[in-house]
């Protein structure tokens, strides 16, 4: 299996804009709209592992890299592996090995269809922590988040025996969706995507010492309340020099989405939303999953699985300076 690494000079397009509001200034992601955002890395070829399929996951900036952690699977909702790639500036990406450095097979829970990686982050002892959410379809299948550890990205990865965040609060009735955690001052902030008791998806947060251990905020964060939201989910906090950039979707039917939009905050904990979304349905040709946005030395990096054509996803990335 070879993987498509496009090695590019950054092209602004012009043609169906993704916009995206930010910091008191506006921020824009230009999206070219017959092709969309710039490839970087395709799905497997017939019969590889992550054959139609595969997500940005998880984009972390550590030690002068920027280290990718994507998802890969051939259907859904079919065990999805993870593999590893680094890039110098997050547009030209290297893999380590065509084989996934984390597999299906090493999650010690059962019922369990596929488990998605949403988010890595480092700690200050150089641990690498991944957080996954579960897909189950069946009714006794788990709902939560579980963690993974290890000493390096290709080291051995150990599986918490135990899930970390379950549903069940005072809002977050009986499922918890893709999380995001970042690391303030040596405290631990995660925010998740879940149900209330209407159905409802909404954005919350817990907070933890640890990573391990979390206490969650008894209320939303972010509900759906632009003329343009449906339920939410995805959230992607990146730290910036100016305080926190939220990107999160709104999903209608079916779980298809119909936008992204942008919240900033000073503390992490309250938020402002932009009135217009970043992207929505109608500005793309197919279907847009699974975001990722980082911030580094004064740019903002979009990452998007991007179902294009329709059947197959790859991933793209767009680039914008920070106003």
């Amino acid at each position: 299996m070879k993987k498509h690494i496009l090695i590019f000079a950054f092209i602004t397009l012009f043609m169906g804009n993704l916009t995206t509001y930010a910091q008191g200034d506006d921020i824009q992601f230009e999206f070219d709209d017959e092709v969309g955002a710039v490839l970087v890395v395709e799905h497997g070829e017939s019969n590889d592992w992550d054959y139609r399929f595969t997500g940005p996951g998880a984009v972390v900036y550590h030690d002068g890299l920027f280290h990718m952690f994507r998802n890969g699977y051939k259907n859904w909702p079919l065990p999805s592996q993870v593999a590893y790639l680094t890039s110098e500036d997050g547009l030209n990406w290297a893999e380590y090995s065509e084989e996934p450095i984390f597999f299906h097979e090493q999650i010690p829970f059962e019922g369990i269809d596929l488990a998605l990686i949403n988010n890595a982050v480092v700690t200050e002892d150089e641990t690498w922590v991944f957080y996954f959410n579960l897909v189950s379809s069946g009714d006794n299948g788990l709902a939560g988040i579980f963690r993974a550890t290890a000493d390096d990205p290709l080291g051995e990865w150990v599986v918490d025996e135990t899930l970390t965040l379950t549903p069940g609060g005072a809002w977050d009735t009986d499922f918890i969706g893709t999380v995001d955690v970042i690391i303030v001052d040596g405290a631990y902030q995660l925010y998740y995507s879940a149900t209330d008791a209407d159905g409802t998806f909404n954005i919350g947060m817990a907070t933890s010492d640890d990573g391990i251990i979390w206490e969650k905020l008894p209320d939303p964060i972010i509900t759906p309340d632009l003329d343009w939201e449906n339920d939410l989910g995805d959230p992607r906090v990146t730290i910036t020099d100016d305080g926190f950039t939220m990107l999160y979707s709104s999903f209608g039917d079916r779980g298809i989405i119909n936008g992204y939009g942008i919240a900033t905050s000073t503390d992490g904990i309250t938020w402002k939303k932009q009135a217009t979304p970043v992207l929505t349905n109608r500005e793309v040709n197919g279907n847009p999953w699974f975001p990722e946005l980082v911030y580094q030395n004064g740019t903002y990096f979009f990452y998007l699985e991007w179902e294009y054509p329709i059947g197959t996803t790859d991933i793209w990335v767009s680039t914008t300076p920070a106003n």
